[in-house]
């Protein structure tokens, strides 16, 4: 009978042990969300340019090598020339700036952006021949 009892005590004490780890466990937590500033190095893009038919082209890929793609810029003209090694990706991915003569036989080099689609282009500098660190 003393057995019955004792053994009895010791399931309740572990009864209510396990109750209390329950409760102590059921408390909701609740993720903080914090805002990070992304960068081409977040995004896992990497932007570079190749030598197509009469001027470089920009291109965009994974950091292996796969997906690339294309970015096909609007209203660039035929006979434009994008400066080599000059394309810049903004840190949310959203943009492109880089330096490109429109026109060589009569204009000198200025500093473009457009979207990251191709689309919205637009001059921001013109003749930046005369600036010393443009890259």
């Amino acid at each position: 009978m003393k057995n019955i009892f004792k053994g009895s005590i010791v399931l309740m004490i572990f009864s209510l042990a396990v109750v209390l780890f329950n409760i102590s466990c059921g408390k909701e937590s609740v993720a903080q969300t914090t805002t990070t500033t992304s960068s081409p190095q977040n995004l896992g893009i990497l932007v570079f340019s190749k030598s197509g038919d009469k001027a470089y082209e920009f291109w965009t890929s994974k950091y292996d090598g796969t997906n690339q793609t294309k970015i096909m810029i609007s209203s660039i003209p035929a006979t434009a020339e994008i400066i080599k090694n000059t394309i810049k990706l903004t840190p949310d991915g959203k943009k492109f700036f880089f330096q490109m003569n429109p026109n060589p036989s009569t204009s000198s080099d200025a500093i473009y952006s457009c979207n990251a689609d191709g689309s919205g282009l637009a001059k921001l500098v013109d003749d930046v021949d005369g600036l010393s660190d443009v890259k």
